[in-house]
């Protein structure tokens, strides 16, 4: 935003009699509030057009542009570089946005937003710094046109999400690894404690089967919309599953060729692991060290060549076995083993 006030509380449009305040502050990010909700429209601080000079400007910076319109808006014209994530599906897909306080630029539709929306602004300006926003307005196609950068007639949308940086760093050894022992590169994987199953449409968009373990419904029923979104539903599958009290459970699945765990300590698990590999498989491991100051409780942070001990030879040899700094300065597992043949 290029404004240097604090405050600024615009007056309602024609119709309505309820006012939107929204608060800048110097670092950008972005409060609005509906002060009388009897509007069925707001009107809304946009930041200046986007001209040639704004866009090279952005496109050098590197910051996510995060699209809001409807797919079919999305598919007719857009920016090269963006990523599409419908205003109407943002608190489903909330888990694709970049880590928190990233900065990141918005471009909203014509007709938004609405009031029932401003909430879902707040949410992003609670978590981000919102660096600019746009109208979806022939300034901004004319200006990428310019510059080459307008992309006409696709639905792709970058991917600024990210998996674990255990297995994006190791996925390409693994798969090589595969591919020298005469197998595919892509196989069969379980990811434990899946969560938002991030890990799991990762190895599904590299063309791997997943099975995405968790004890939250919730959960799951995200990683089916997720995987729907990404176009992968035929390769991902979900299973309700609490890990601490129904480990057992894990002994009546088919081997696979992959288990992958991230942010997740449950030591009476570790059997069932090297049961769950074929020959070949192999265990991802990513989850906090003792040396980490959270989590607080030791039974969930790995002590120092605890999985190497575990995971050895005869039965595995070690791929990768390092300590990983994450952004937040915490220690983290980057762990990789393979079960010999």
């Amino acid at each position: 935003f290029h404004s240097l006030v604090t405050s600024k509380v615009f007056s309602h449009p024609p119709g309505c009699d309820g006012m939107l305040v929204a608060t800048l502050n110097l670092t950008s990010r972005l409060r609005v509030s509906i002060q009388h909700r009897t509007c069925s429209t707001v009107s809304f601080l946009f930041s200046p057009p986007l001209n040639p000079s704004r866009l090279a400007e952005w496109q050098s910076r590197g910051v996510p542009m995060v699209d809001l319109r409807e797919p079919e808006e999305y598919r007719t014209h857009h920016l090269a570089g963006s990523t599409n994530i419908p205003l109407t599906q943002l608190a489903e897909r909330w888990w694709e946005l970049p880590p928190r306080r990233s900065e990141i630029s918005l471009i909203m539709p014509k007709n938004a937003p609405q009031k029932d929306t401003i909430s879902r602004i707040n949410m992003l300006a609670e978590e981000y710094e919102i660096n600019n926003i746009f109208r979806d307005s022939e300034d901004v196609w004319d200006s990428a046109k310019a510059l080459d950068a307008l992309v006409e007639d696709s639905d792709h949308s970058l991917r600024i999400w990210q998996p674990s940086p255990c297995l994006a760093g190791s996925i390409e050894k693994i798969e090589n690894l595969r591919l020298s022992s005469g197998v595919p590169s892509a196989g069969v994987c379980i990811d434990l404690a899946c969560g938002s199953a991030r890990d799991g449409l990762f190895l599904a968009e590299r063309g791997w089967k997943s099975l995405n373990i968790d004890q939250h419904l919730q959960h799951l029923e995200l990683v089916k919309k997720s995987a729907s979104f990404h176009n992968v539903s035929d390769l991902v599958d979900v299973m309700q599953l609490n890990l601490e009290k129904e480990v057992h459970e894990l002994a009546k699945l088919e081997k696979v060729d992959l288990v992958n765990v991230s942010r997740f300590l449950h030591r009476p698990v570790f059997p069932y692991i090297k049961e769950l590999l074929k020959p070949g498989g192999f265990v991802v491991y990513h989850t906090f060290m003792e040396t980490s100051p959270k989590p607080t409780r030791t039974k969930y942070k790995l002590r120092h060549g605890e999985l190497a001990n575990y995971f050895k030879s005869p039965e595995f040899e070690i791929v990768d076995d390092k300590i990983f700094v994450i952004s937040d300065g915490r220690d983290t597992s980057w762990f990789v083993a393979r079960k010999l043949l």
